[in-house]
């Protein structure tokens, strides 16, 4: 439980927008760059050169990709709480996640406002409670969102072994086992992260919890929780619009 005096209190629409920086981004993207492209589901491929990185490591990474390959959908609920370094303070946000193979994402996020974005055939929808408009954006013309779609389907893929290129891996937990991403000094996001810590679930199916560090001092930590696996998703979650 986070103490009352910690949290951010957003009173309206405006504040929220303006914490979120909404108003200077799409909504898209205004906590996803804060993530450092956190999300993700997909494919990777392509050669890494694996030369210099703990024998472990490989072991764990092999293991993780080899559970969730047995995963088709996914939803769950999510707690992201974002520390800025300037101020003793927390801002909460609260929401779901739906996910199916290949390539379908719903992103909802409940408090303290209301924001849908949902990926499917390269074809990318948002709306939000502010506007009540819905965006929609084609990701196969637009490279920049298609590129950073693409590093968001890196981190739920499991194809951790193949972003040896990007960032140095390492392990720091057994049980449950957990991974420190940094990364390296040839890759972009090399001036934006200081380091990513993720932990999964004892059966290494899942994402249980993702920490961000930036080279500012942010910190933002994103906690799944109710995880159900492979279960028939509803129709309705691919509605972007309420």
């Amino acid at each position: 439980m986070i103490p009352a005096r910690n949290r951010i209190d957003l009173k309206s629409h405006h504040e929220k927008r303006d914490m979120l920086n909404i108003n200077k981004m799409p909504p898209v993207f205004h906590w996803t760059l804060l993530l450092i492209i956190l999300l993700g589901w997909g494919a990777v491929s392509g050669d890494t050169d694996v030369q210099g990185t703990d024998p472990r490591v490989l072991e764990v990474l092999a293991e993780i990709e080899k559970e969730q390959e047995t995963i088709s959908t996914l939803q769950t609920d999510f707690v992201q709480q974002k520390k800025l370094a300037v101020f003793d303070q927390e801002l909460i946000i609260k929401g779901s996640i739906s996910l199916q193979k290949p390539g379908r994402l719903a992103w909802r996020v409940l408090e303290p406002m209301k924001y849908n974005m949902v990926i499917e055939e390269k074809m990318l929808r948002q709306w939000d409670e502010s506007s009540n408009q819905v965006q929609t954006v084609s990701l196969s013309s637009n490279p920049m969102f298609g590129a950073m779609i693409q590093q968001m389907n890196e981190w739920f893929s499991g194809k951790y072994t193949a972003m040896l290129d990007q960032y140095h891996i390492s392990l720091t937990s057994e049980s449950p086992v957990a991974l420190q991403f940094t990364p390296r000094e040839t890759d972009a996001m090399f001036k934006v992260i200081e380091k990513v810590n993720i932990e999964f679930s004892d059966d290494k199916k899942q994402i249980h919890q993702i920490s961000i560090l930036d080279k500012t001092g942010d910190q933002t930590t994103l906690t799944f929780v109710n995880p159900r696996i492979n279960g028939e998703l509803d129709p309705d979650v691919w509605k972007v619009q309420p």
